[in-house]
């Protein structure tokens, strides 16, 4: 939570007697709902696996609203940045746009 909250403007408040919450929990798995279900909305976080902070953080951000690539609306629409990509895999990107 401190990670998001120190890149970001959002900010947790422990519970007192908000209606809607999100109950962290560890049912030996990650999981999470997408986004503001309302009521109590259960977020299971374990230590089981590896990178227990990051699978954390990535569960955290799927309450809150944030979805997978993948599921986004304009997921269909190739859109590549290559400002943001590695000057040595912009052949590797370059052939998969052009067997899109």
């Amino acid at each position: 939570m401190s990670i998001i909250t120190n890149v970001s403007p959002i900010e947790f408040v422990e519970r007192t007697n908000q209606n809607d919450y999100i109950k962290i929990i560890d049912k030996g798995e990650y999981f999470s709902y997408d986004g503001k279900r309302g009521g109590e909305q259960d977020l299971s976080v374990t230590a089981r696996y590896s990178n227990p902070v990051g699978k954390s953080m990535h569960e955290l951000m799927h309450s809150l609203g944030f979805y997978l690539e993948h599921c986004r609306p304009d997921c269909e629409e190739p859109y590549i940045n290559l400002e943001n990509s590695r000057r040595r895999m912009w052949n590797v990107l370059v052939r998969m746009i052009q067997n899109l």
